[in-house]
Parts: C-alpha cells; structure tokens; sequence
C-alpha cells in the first residue's frame, strides 16, 4: 500500500512517500509560506523520481493543523484534490502529532508547536512506533501547567513533516483510527484566526 502524504502548515513544504509502513522519500522546500506555486511540482517531482504516477498511489494524506491558516488550506485542498480526482482514501493527521512522533520517543510526549512568543499550540499523546493515542490538543501560553498535569511527559519542539504524516496516516490507515472520507478532512486550528478575534472584540464592544 503507497501513500503519499502533504505538508504545508509550516514554512518547509513536503512531501513523502511510505509504502506498507516502510518510509521511501520525501522531499522539503523551504518555501517561507508561500506554498501555492511549490507544492504540485514538488508532488510531481517525487512520483518522477520514484517512476511512479499519481493513480499508483493508495491513499493520500494531509497534515491538517494547527499551523499557518493559508498554508494549511493549500496543501488540505491539494491532497483533497488528488483523492477526489482517483477516488481515493484521504487522512488527515495533527501537525503536533507528527512532532511527536518525530521525536523517536516512546510513552507519554507532549509536542509543541510556537503559535507567537510564549504561546503555544500543544498536543500530548502516547506513543509508540506502531501506533499514537491522543490524550489532549490545545493552545496555551502557561506550558509549565501542562507539565504539572502530566508529570512523566516528554516535551518536544518542532514543526510537522510529510515523513511523519505519511508514517501515521498508514497506521491510522490500517488500524482504521482516523476517518478516511475526503469530505471529512479539514483544517484544525486550535485557535480563532486573528480576523475571527478581532470581529469577536468588536462584538463584544
């Protein structure tokens, strides 16, 4: 089974390609957020090198947040796109997950993700290499509270990657952990959108 998965909810956009749980390759652009205009090529570029073409792929994946609102967007809609297209399955995986995961530790890890200065989007989980169990998702600006409710967690920093996502997607994938339905995959924000908050003041004036 190939899935290829798509990341854009940071300012390296990635792609990556697992096939039966075996990571085989990616590729990273560090493209400063302006994801539009690299992400297709970097798609194409991958199934090239690899001699495979789009409808050889099994299931798609997307990281679907939180990070940056429009970058989320872009590669949501691509990877929608491409299912939509083939008919085929799409999973969508936490961006904090993913940096869990990256962090190659066992139990129980909190990963971080900077929303701004001391504040932070946050995910704990358990992990294990086979498989991930989300116990809370969040946004704080206090981590030394989480750290107090979860004493023996492991807190790691990061920022997603489609190596991680197309590691878990399989996982959830065959463990039927996460919903697969392309209509069903949306962005996860964690937080109002700077907009939102603003209209919320006005309201609230």
């Amino acid at each position: 089974m190939k899935i290829m998965a798509i990341d854009t909810s940071g300012k390296v956009a990635s792609v990556a390609l697992v096939e039966d749980g075996k990571f085989i390759d990616t590729i990273e652009k560090n493209t400063n957020l302006s994801h539009s205009q690299a992400v297709l090529p970097v798609c194409v570029e991958l199934l090239e090198r690899n001699e495979l073409r789009l409808d050889d792929i099994d299931c798609f994946a997307t990281v679907v947040g939180p990070g940056s609102f429009t970058g989320l967007r872009i590669g949501i809609a691509a990877a929608k796109g491409f299912a939509m297209m083939l008919d085929k399955p799409l999973v969508g995986v936490s961006s904090l997950e993913c940096v869990a995961y990256e962090s190659e530790n066992d139990g129980q890890v909190c990963a971080l993700i900077k929303s701004r200065e001391k504040e932070y989007f946050f995910g704990v989980y358990n992990i294990s290499r086979e498989r991930t169990e989300t116990i809370e998702e969040g946004f704080s600006d206090n981590i030394d509270e989480i750290k107090v409710k979860y004493p023996e967690v492991i807190v790691v920093e990061g920022e997603a990657r489609a190596k991680a996502a197309a590691m878990l997607a399989y996982y959830h994938y065959i463990n039927k952990t996460k919903e697969t339905d392309v209509h069903a995959v949306n962005p996860v924000y964690l937080k109002l959108s700077q907009a939102e908050r603003m209209k919320l003041q006005e309201n609230n004036k």
